[in-house]
């Protein structure tokens, strides 16, 4: 490259790129690189799948009927007849036959040689001299008549195998359209541009970006037509090596889009965390251009444009947890006689058991903001599935923070379970401790002090939801006592280990003097 540099030539659009971002940094200026990633589907392994053989026709041979045959009674007699009729024949007649013979043998040889051979399959490509819109020369294959006669005897001769010939199987594979397409599978011509340059103005105070190649400037639409589609990521490397996602700017469908080909964007934002550019000024500001971008542009024209729309939501796409709120939203707008709400407006709902684990406890007397179906509980009692039960959601203006109980007299508050639900720190009762030690349970009833197993969660397997337990819940007071009761009984482990240990060695010593002694 840096011999192409001194030439003054580049071989590619990414060279000729670099050459100008190098240009620019030395004239001073803030240059960034942007390249347009496309990420392979998770569809890819159908890639390396070996292409199936192809189908060979095959055609059953017609077997010719056989001729009946004659009875031995008449062959004989015709054989007879003819053995009569050549023994009849005078000298004469025979050399007069053979002479007849001779000269119709010699008159088809010169049949022959006179008789103009069938030429071969010839083929001639003219091309023509006016070109079409694309300036393309059509190429024309002349064959003579007479191959083309022998190819209509010769089908007809068989005509097993041109059927089988004019039967191709179809083997081409249709993926559907929500899957995202790579440029090498979609066919795109490697000379287009997959990166471009952006530099910094500082009268306008915002990034410009600038095709060298199909010498657009400022014109971050226009560049995305140039480049393969679809357009999933777009990512631009500044003088430090850092990396920030400009995709905002250069798609004009990015939220309706662009947005669906994407993977998790909190996985995005953790993966790019380490390659970000430090948190200026002007990054803050950058931020908010490409935020006031997407939020001027028009409402989508479709239904399914508003699946996952990151600004705007329809209620039909709402999930099963999911509400407006408050119930007389504002409305941006209307589809087809349908309102549509703004993404701010869409809460999320919970159960009363989902927001205990949240530390949020619902207010006696609220009615549930929306009911929908439960999922199927196994009733112990009745020993049935039950599936029509209903739950009843609510939303977080319906709740309060959780208050924990007190511990009172050295008992530790419990639930119905006999545990402690601590699914928050701020769960935990007032005047206890939680102690994540294993075997504490043991040494608390031991010394008789009041101890409870600590619910942290809860995980499902083997058909059901199982209680997470994490250490143990004691009052305050007890802390120092059992703490060194556990001290006591942790030693006192360890000698009985080492006495066990020593116990094996010596045994195994009085063993091999035994046998030594026996031999």
């Amino acid at each position: 490259m840096i011999k192409n540099f001194e030439r003054k030539k580049s071989l590619n659009a990414s060279e000729y790129n670099l050459m100008f971002i190098v240009i620019a940094r030395t004239l001073g200026f803030k240059a960034r690189f942007c390249v347009s990633f496309y990420p392979i589907t998770y569809k890819a392994q159908n890639l390396l799948k070996k292409p199936q053989s192809k189908e060979r026709s095959t055609c059953k041979k017609k077997v010719k009927p056989e001729k009946s045959t004659v009875t031995a009674s008449t062959s004989s007699s015709a054989n007879k007849g003819k053995s009569s009729s050549t023994a009849n024949e005078t000298p004469k007649i025979r050399k007069a036959k053979t002479e007849t013979k001779g000269s119709e043998a010699k008159k088809e040889k010169t049949e022959k040689m006179n008789r103009p051979e069938r030429s071969k399959k010839k083929s001639y490509k003219i091309s023509s001299d006016e070109g079409d819109d694309d300036d393309r020369d059509e190429d024309f294959k002349v064959e003579d008549k007479n191959n083309s006669d022998e190819d209509t005897d010769t089908k007809r001769k068989n005509p097993c195998r041109s059927r089988g010939a004019s039967k191709t199987p179809n083997r081409k594979v249709l993926s559907s359209d929500s899957e995202p397409v790579s440029p090498v599978q979609a066919g795109y011509d490697s000379d287009k541009i997959i990166c471009w340059a952006e530099v910094f103005s500082k009268s306008d105070k915002q990034w410009v970006s600038v095709d060298c190649v199909n010498k657009i400037v400022n014109k971050p639409y226009d560049v995305e037509k140039t480049i393969p589609q679809p357009v999933t990521y777009i990512l631009a490397y500044d003088n430090y090596s850092n990396v920030k996602d400009v995709t905002r700017r250069y798609c004009a469908e990015y939220m309706t889009c662009t947005l669906k080909l994407r993977v998790d964007p909190d996985w995005w934002e953790e993966t790019l965390e380490p390659f970000l550019p430090p948190n200026t000024k002007l990054d803050k500001e950058e931020e908010k251009k490409l935020d006031m971008v997407l939020s001027n542009k028009p409402l989508p024209t479709t239904v399914a444009g508003f699946k996952n729309h990151p600004l705007y939501a329809l209620k039909r796409h709402l999930l099963k947890f999911e509400g407006i709120y408050p119930p007389d939203a504002p409305t941006v707008g209307f589809l087809r006689g349908e309102p549509i709400y703004p993404r701010e407006c869409v809460v999320q709902l919970h159960s009363r058991e989902t927001w205990i684990k949240e530390a949020r406890v619902v207010r006696v007397g609220e009615e549930p903001y929306k009911i929908v179906k439960a999922r199927p509980k196994w009733d112990r009692i009745a020993g049935v599935m039950r599936t029509d039960l209903p739950l009843e959601l609510f939303g977080h203006w319906q709740t309060d923070d959780y208050e924990p109980p007190v511990a009172k007299d050295g008992k530790v508050p419990r639930n119905e379970y006999g545990n402690v639900e601590l699914f928050k720190p701020c769960m935990l009762p007032k005047g206890t401790v939680h102690l994540q030690i294993p075997g504490l349970n043991r040494i608390a009833r031991k010394l008789g002090i009041d101890c409870s197993p600590a619910v942290v969660g809860f995980d499902g397997h083997k058909g059901s939801v199982h209680p997470v337990f994490d250490g143990f819940i004691i009052c305050k007071e007890y802390k120092d006592t059992i703490l060194a009761a556990w001290e006591e009984e942790q030693e006192n482990a360890r000698k009985r280990e080492e006495e066990k240990r020593e116990k094996r060695i010596y045994g195994n010593w009085k063993k091999l003097i035994r046998g030594l002694l026996i031999r």
